[in-house]
């Protein structure tokens, strides 16, 4: 963590046992040592509660893939089931190329279907 040396720790105890006197400098030192294993202690607690909390993400990750898989699977099958269109949002079929006759709206016939009811019309 910090680089220090014999040097810098001498004369940090040096300059400690100066500032706080050798009546106080094992306290100091008890309080300090403490202070640093109660550090470690809560160190540990969070590394082992983020270890636990990755297990139960890891033990989970298929199920949540597999969740996520299925309707992807249904939606690529839609999509396959799709005929494709040309510019003008006519059905094209892929094998031959031609145009699929099919009405532009819902409920509405057909330009075949339309051109069928005029000519009975005009009979």
């Amino acid at each position: 963590m910090f680089d220090l040396g014999f040097q810098e720790l001498v004369i940090i105890f040096v300059v400690a046992l100066l500032v706080f006197g050798p009546k106080k400098l094992p306290e100091i030192g008890r309080s300090l040592g403490r202070g640093i294993a109660e550090l470690k202690k809560a160190m540990q607690g969070i590394q082992s509660s983020i270890h636990e909390e990755e297990k139960l993400i890891k033990k989970d990750l298929p199920d949540i893939k597999e969740s996520i898989e299925k309707p992807l699977a249904n939606i690529n099958l839609k999509i396959d089931d799709l005929q494709p269109m040309d510019k003008a949002n006519t059905p094209v079929n892929p094998e031959n190329s031609e145009k699929l006759e099919t009405s532009n709206v819902v409920g509405q016939p057909s330009q075949t279907e339309d051109a069928d009811r005029k000519k009975v019309v005009e009979k």
